[in-house]
């Protein structure tokens, strides 16, 4: 699947050429956990990274196609093992920035933005006794403000939400792996 994903992002990007250049985005996040039981393995914060390759079609839309990373260890309280959970996703973050969109000159230079982002999750839960792996499709919903840096290059940060449900094999339930993420980056123009 992954290659599949991968061939479609590549001939979007042939296809399209002729869009407003090319952007390379760098993200960090850090991801809050309200389940229960996913704050009682992993605790309720856990980090990941990004980075992705975008164009604009029009200004104040721009189409990312994204590969993100998500780790984080923990333990099974009543025993005490080590558990692992990876959890990678392939999508494509579509950003409209309204302000940029009706008026090109904006106040000190920040935007903000609103995204949805239909994401392909594969996931992998490890411990001693047992593993549990999957995959599965979600959107993702978004918002934040971008801060213009130099020329079109921009600093961005944001809120996101990702909804993903997944059964653990290693609890024999269902757990929702996800939630609401905090997120910065930068986007670097290197083709116009």
């Amino acid at each position: 699947m992954r290659k599949k994903v991968l061939l479609i992002l590549i001939v979007f990007f042939i296809v399209y050429p002729s869009f407003g250049g090319i952007d390379l985005w760098f993200k960090s996040s850090l991801n809050t956990h309200s389940n229960g039981i996913y704050k009682s393995l992993y605790g309720t914060i856990s980090y990941g990274w990004g980075i992705g390759i975008g164009t604009s079609p029009y200004e104040g839309i721009t189409i990312a196609g994204m590969y993100a990373k998500n780790n984080d260890k923990g333990f099974l309280s009543f025993t005490k093992e080590d558990l692992s959970l990876s959890i990678s996703s392939i999508s494509v973050d579509i950003r409209v920035e309204p302000l940029t969109i009706f008026q090109n000159e904006y106040i000190f230079h920040i935007s903000p933005y609103i995204s949805i982002e239909p994401s392909y999750n594969f996931y992998k839960e490890n411990s001693i006794i047992n593993s549990s792996t999957g995959s599965k499709f979600v959107i993702v919903f978004g918002g934040g403000i971008n801060v213009d840096i130099k020329g079109k290059n921009r600093f961005f940060i944001g809120v996101r939400y990702k909804n993903l449900k997944t059964f653990s094999r290693i609890l024999g339930q269902d757990i929702n792996i996800s939630g609401l993420c905090l997120e910065a980056g930068l986007k670097i123009i290197i083709h116009n």
